[in-house]
């Protein structure tokens, strides 16, 4: 009993462990949100709203896969960047890298240790 229980305490301790870090990348670049725009500044993201809400303190709107609603938002809110969260699968992917003149890559979070694969990414919107 005791065997089986001390295996349950350190299985469950490694689990915890690997979960504590899973998603960092979002929170990293709320952090970074945050220590790069005014309080009333807005930004898009393509998912995960909430979450990026919470991390950056400030107020953002989504846009899923649908470029047209983000094009709108822009013209609307005038938001300082937008980001792309490569963790979910409704996501424009392409569309701020297809469009150079209105989208600048200013920040990147990778999954990888050696940079090769980037999660969450950061466009400056151009004006």
């Amino acid at each position: 009993l005791v065997y089986v229980s001390y295996a349950q305490i350190m299985g469950g301790n490694q689990l915890i462990e690997h979960k504590s870090s899973s998603f960092q990348q979002e929170r990293f670049a709320g952090h970074w949100l945050e220590d790069n725009m005014e309080d009333d500044d807005i930004f898009l993201s393509c998912n995960q709203v909430a979450v990026l809400e919470s991390y950056a303190g400030r107020q953002a709107y989504g846009f899923g896969t649908n470029v047209t609603l983000a094009q709108e938002l822009i013209e609307l809110y005038n938001p300082k960047y937008l980001v792309i969260d490569g963790y979910y699968s409704d996501c424009a992917y392409d569309y701020p890298g297809n469009d150079p003149d209105t989208f600048k890559l200013v920040q990147a979070y990778f999954v990888d240790e050696s940079q090769t694969q980037p999660i969450v990414l950061i466009y400056e919107v151009l004006y």
